[in-house]
């Protein structure tokens, strides 16, 4: 999945490639997920600094792991 994010210390979005896994829905939405390009750690995206999203043809095989 590639998404275009607007993190708090960059200047302009970029866009990310990630490995998407699951949602935190609270007082915040949060996107949790894998960028690929920048190491293995889950990163938590806020769903309202992400400006636009689009599914990829690239899968993943999803870490067992994961809870």
């Amino acid at each position: 999945m590639d998404i275009v994010y607007q993190a708090a210390r960059d200047d302009e979005p970029r866009l990310r490639k990630i490995e998407p896994y699951g949602l935190l829905l609270g007082t915040r939405q949060y996107l949790i997920a894998r960028d690929i390009e920048n190491g293995l750690a889950y990163r938590r995206y806020r769903m309202d600094r992400i400006i636009n999203a689009k599914i990829t043809s690239q899968s993943f095989a999803r870490d067992p792991d994961f809870d």
